[in-house]
């Protein structure tokens, strides 16, 4: 223990006190450094409620400290630590990789949501009162590199790479209830999978400015792709396997300046198994074996000076591609050459020119939905098995500096970033970025604007192969005859909104966002299986506004309103592709991002001297826009499963297994679908939508169940979700995203145990 004595001077000319420099430093601090590093290590590592906390310390040290105290430390550390955050969030967005995944936890009997964003390397948590991805956008702003996150729609619209955890890929591979209803009455469906990883982290650190790091990682996933009714002989399946080496090292040269050098080296590889009976799988039969390895280095400089905080680096990398495809047709209807007079498919084996069609019997006529391009793979008619194999590689580098900037009521974060891509294509891209918010205390009002052009690089899986089809994909056209590779492109985006508090219950959130991209990319799936091919429309325009409704606690009533509308148009031409489901438009389309309106209404209350709580939430989507069945007409060459999976009906006599509608006269509708009438379909003002659903989830619980009042309690939680068990879809044949249905009703009980 120290203590520090000393004079209080006094000056009669400023009528102040002035205390001794040596003593002033303390910030009026009774207790050191380290005796509060001690307390908030015993909080925060070790969990322990403040109360032993305090008797601790008069046991030990014979100090004696409230409750408030210990609080103030852990505030106190929070501000310090506030750099190493910031230090931490620059890590992660020179990462090649970053995951990300939210989880409800309650505090205080109300309901918050704990982020979690990490790359194996480092970890950022953020604390948020809703499930709203703005914390996403905000701590990945201008990332680069590959998003990782479950099927969480709100992770959809974010500006980056992203792939999907292969683990919420299998639960969310379950068929529908009508498909698994297949299931039950005896016909096997495939839907089995394990999941295996190992990831450990070696830290090293010779002193106290330099620290070492090695991250090794392993996985191994396997899963059967769940059959549709009319594929019930069908066994394909997925294997991926993936391993990581990422070294990292950090240097401190003061407390203001810290180096980051983290090179790393990634393989994947991809293998899709097709039937040991190609004509078991349908309509088509597919194969993969694919790599991707990609290593590198990202390196930067974060400086911290006055209102200053200015980060500077660059990130080198390659990219090497292998493919290995191949794929035939094995159902005779799906792309026949020859029609005859009723419309029904022939099959004339050896037949591949429908100038072909009349001169064998008059009354035939050519398909006029031919797909010339695979014609020759049609495994019906004579074709062969198409083969593709292609290796290539992608150079990437870039360097960039930013700088965030806060003075007064302002706060503007600056920055310019230069990549350059060199692969199947070469490009360069400058990309200035502008943010700017202020805040006006005495309305307690934040406006903000800003402003970034982005560099938008192709996805690599298949991209060699797609990169070979041309425009329409390989159905349009005979392979590597009019090959384009697909091109990185550009993104100008602006954004503008405000927060306004209005007295002290309620707050209102609003945001406008306008994103127009030349070169727009997006993913085509092959059927219903996981593989996918990158596509690019010449440009997209995405247009919307977002906004939040929230209050405080009034009396344990809390409630919130979060809102949407999405325009989403993209132009053609469309460049690469294999099989599209439903074929590419012609002509500028909304994809299935766009939506008219989306709201998710929570309504909580909490008991205010307990933890018992109730929790009520609404969801209402206008619906989602559907490529792959525009209108009554398109519904009438699905498949009899396809049909009685959407309800598809002809004048009130619904289609069934047996007696699928193939001619409608009448009136077409869907129980699923809104289904415009044949010829009334416009894929820009009137295109087909998933029918609007309103979706209500109810959730009781306790945080502290037996009301304990020591450091252990016990939680339950009760949750229904899909409360009137509504059958929905997401979407339903999409050329971008396959079909997805809302999961129904269930009961999830949680009972938890917290010490």
């Amino acid at each position: 223990m120290i203590k520090y004595s000393g004079e209080e001077r006094y000056c009669s000319r400023c009528k102040r006190h002035y205390e001794p420099p040596t003593i002033k430093r303390l910030g009026g601090q009774t207790f050191g450094r380290g005796f509060r590093a001690w307390a908030v290590y015993q909080r925060i590592v070790l969990r322990l409620p403040y109360r032993p906390i305090t008797q601790a310390m008069e046991e030990l040290f014979h100090e004696t400290a409230s409750e408030t105290s210990i609080i103030s430390f852990v505030e106190e550390f929070a501000e310090d630590y506030r750099r190493t955050e910031s230090i931490l969030v620059t890590c992660l967005r020179e990462s090649p990789f970053v995951h990300v995944d939210e989880t409800r936890l309650s505090i205080g009997g109300v309901d918050h949501y704990v982020w979690v964003f990490t790359d194996g390397r480092h970890v950022v948590f953020r604390l948020t009162e809703t499930r709203e991805t703005k914390i996403v956008q905000e701590l990945l702003r201008g990332y680069q590199g590959v998003l990782v996150s479950d099927f969480y729609a709100g992770y959809d619209p974010l500006d980056c790479r992203q792939e999907k955890c292969w683990v919420h890929l299998i639960r969310d591979s379950t068929p529908p209830p009508r498909i698994r209803k297949a299931a039950d009455q005896g016909d096997a469906m495939a839907q089995r999978g394990n999941n295996e990883s190992i990831l450990d982290r070696l830290d090293w650190q010779p002193g106290g400015s330099d620290a070492f790091h090695l991250n090794l990682f392993v996985a191994r996933n396997w899963f059967q792709v769940p059959n549709a009714y009319e594929q019930l002989l069908q066994d394909q399946k997925q294997r991926a396997m993936t391993w990581m080496i990422a070294p990292g090292y950090q240097h401190t040269f003061n407390s203001k300046t810290l180096l980051t050098v983290n090179p790393f080296v990634r393989r994947d590889q991809i293998n899709y198994y097709a039937s040991r009976d190609p004509f078991h799988d349908n309509p088509i039969t597919a194969a993969q074996n694919r790599f991707l390895t990609n290593y590198g280095l990202a390196a930067g400089v974060t400086y911290e000076h006055g209102k200053h905080t200015i980060e500077f680096g660059t990130r080198l990398q390659q990219t090497r591609l292998l493919e290995n495809f191949d794929f035939g047709i094995t159902n005779p209807a799906y792309n026949p050459v020859c029609l005859d007079a009723e419309g029904n498919f022939l099959l004339l084996p050896g037949v591949t020119n429908p100038d072909q069609c009349s001169s064998i019997n008059p009354t035939y006529m050519a398909n006029p939905n031919l797909q010339p391009g695979i014609v020759p793979y049609d495994l019906t008619r004579g074709g062969s098995l198409f083969f593709f194999h292609g290796k290539a590689n992608i150079n990437q580098y870039g360097f960039y500096v930013g700088d965030t900037i806060k003075t007064g009521h302002f706060t503007i974060d600056a920055g310019l970033r230069e990549d350059q891509y060199n692969g199947l294509a070469s490009a360069n891209g400058v990309q200035p970025r502008l943010a700017i918010s202020y805040f006006i205390p005495k309305t307690n009002t934040v406006l903000r604007v800003g402003y970034a052009r982005t560099f938008e690089t192709p996805f690599n899986e298949n991209l060699i192969l797609s990169s070979g089809t041309g425009p329409g994909g390989l159905s349009e056209n005979v392979f590597g005859s009019v090959s384009a590779p697909i091109r990185p492109g550009n993104r100008n985006q602006f954004n503008t909104g405000l927060q306004q508090a209005i007295g002290k219950w309620i707050v209102v959130d609003g945001d406008y966002f306008w994103k127009y991209t030349h070169n727009a990319y997006d993913f085509s799936v092959l059927f219903n299986t996981p593989i996918t091919f990158p596509i690019a429309w010449h440009n997209s325009k995405l247009d919307g506004v977002v906004g939040r409704v929230s209050t405080v606690s009034i009396h344990g009533f809390q409630g919130y309103l979060t809102l949407g509308h999405t325009r989403a148009r993209y132009f053609p031409p469309e460049n690469g592709g294999l099989i599209p489901l439903g074929g590419f438009p012609t002509s500028v389309f909304r994809i299935d991002h766009d939506q008219a309106y989306e709201q998710n209404v929570i309504l909580r209350y909490a008991r205010p001297k307990n933890t018992e709580w109730i929790e009520f939430t609404w969801r209402y989507d206008s619906g989602l826009v559907v490529s792959g069945v525009p209108d009554v007409a398109a519904a009438l060459t699905l498949t009899p499963a396809q049909q009685v999976t959407i309800g598809f009906s002809c004048d009130g006599v619904f289609a069934t297994f047996t007696h699928p509608i193939t001619v409608c006269n009448g009136v077409g509708k869907s129980t699923l679908l809104r289904l415009p009438q044949t010829g009334t379909e416009n894929d820009d003002h009137n295109p087909d939508r998933v029918k609007p659903r309103n979706l209500f989830n109810l959730a009781i619980g306790t945080d502290n169940l037996f009301h304990s009042k020591d450091s252990s309690r016990i939680t339950l939680r009760f949750a229904f979700q899909n409360m009137t068990n509504k059958v929905a879809l997401y979407n339903f044949l999409s050329t971008f995203s396959g079909t997805h249905f809302v999961p129904p009703r269930n009961v999830q009980i949680t009972l938890g145990y917290a010490f």
